[in-house]
């Protein structure tokens, strides 16, 4: 009986330890949130330190992952928005910088939101990772109507990211993953593409004068009303890939094989060159998707034109 009692009052005594020192935890946890968000309306310095110190945070509470996710998404917006007038020839603030690296490099949990980046200015941005580094993880962020102007993202992992809208003229996106993407009405003029993976992605009303497709993964996408002038496209993969209303007369690296694995459209709805017009497999492969049911562009998700 005596132990019993001993052993009981020993594993309440042990609760009560446990309880107090996850409150405590939990408390410091608390202060450094509170501490690293103050810190945003500091000094250049001190920004940089509390951006920093809320990555700490995060890797270190599952609870506070997604608040601070948001908290550092909205110094982006607040700190580097869209504003009208000429565009601005200089790149990204250090901060700005700072809490990109960071949400492109947050830890990998469950987020029942997308990271809200709308109508931001990244200009000149660069998440450039060296091998064997993780590499940078935007997957499912809306970036609708962002100023993308000549960053750097190399095999930046973008899936299912929204950027309807967004001008990435002159944006080195090499080896990036974009399936699933929307690209509705963007900006691609001289981006790089190269070897990026681009399946079932919505590039219709995009403008892609120059860009840079070179053996990227086209399949199952959508171009739809694009805009292109001198694309180069040697390599790329355009299986089943959507050409209505895209003309493609002026069109680099382009072979008739691309064409006849794609799906072009009959009356003139695909511009071809007189070379493709004319070849055989190209004239059956127009007639085969002109008999079959046309794949259906998705519908945008979002109110358009971008407020």
């Amino acid at each position: 009986m005596i132990a019993t009692v001993v052993t009981g009052s020993t594993l309440a005594g042990l609760a009560y330890t446990i309880r107090h020192y996850l409150l405590a935890l939990r408390g410091q946890v608390t202060d450094r949130y509170s501490r690293a968000v103050t810190q945003l309306a500091g000094t250049p310095v001190e920004r940089l330190g509390g951006i920093y110190a809320l990555e700490h945070v995060m890797r270190e509470s599952d609870d506070d992952h997604e608040t601070i996710v948001e908290v550092l998404a909205s110094y982006v917006r607040t700190e580097s928005p869209v504003r009208p007038g000429p565009m601005r020839s200089a790149v990204v603030g250090e901060d700005i910088t700072a809490a990109m690296t960071v949400l492109a490099r947050r830890p990998s949990r469950p987020e029942a939101n997308r990271i809200n980046l709308r109508r931001t200015d990244l200009t000149g941005l660069e998440l450039v990772t060296g091998a064997g580094q993780r590499v940078p993880r935007l997957a499912r962020a809306d970036l609708c109507g962002a100023r993308l102007i000549g960053v750097r993202m190399p095999r930046a992992d973008l899936r299912d990211v929204l950027l309807g809208g967004a001008d990435l003229t002159r944006a080195y996106l090499k080896d990036a993953v974009l399936s699933g993407a929307w690209l509705t009405g963007a900006i691609l003029r001289e981006t790089h593409l190269d070897r990026a993976k681009l399946v079932e992605t919505k590039l219709d009303g995009a403008v892609l004068d120059h860009t840079c497709f070179q053996e990227a993964d086209l399949t199952d996408c959508w171009l739809d009303g694009a805009e292109q002038d001198h694309a180069m496209f040697q390599g790329a993969a355009l299986t089943r890939a959507s050409l209505l209303d895209v003309h493609l007369e002026h069109s680099q690296g382009l072979t008739w094989d691309q064409i006849v694995s794609a799906c072009p459209f009959p009356d003139g709805r695909t511009g071809l060159s007189e070379d493709f017009r004319t070849n055989p497999a190209v004239q059956a492969r127009i007639a085969a998707c002109h008999e079959a049911p046309p794949r259906h562009l998705p519908q945008w998700p979002f109110p358009w034109p971008l407020s």
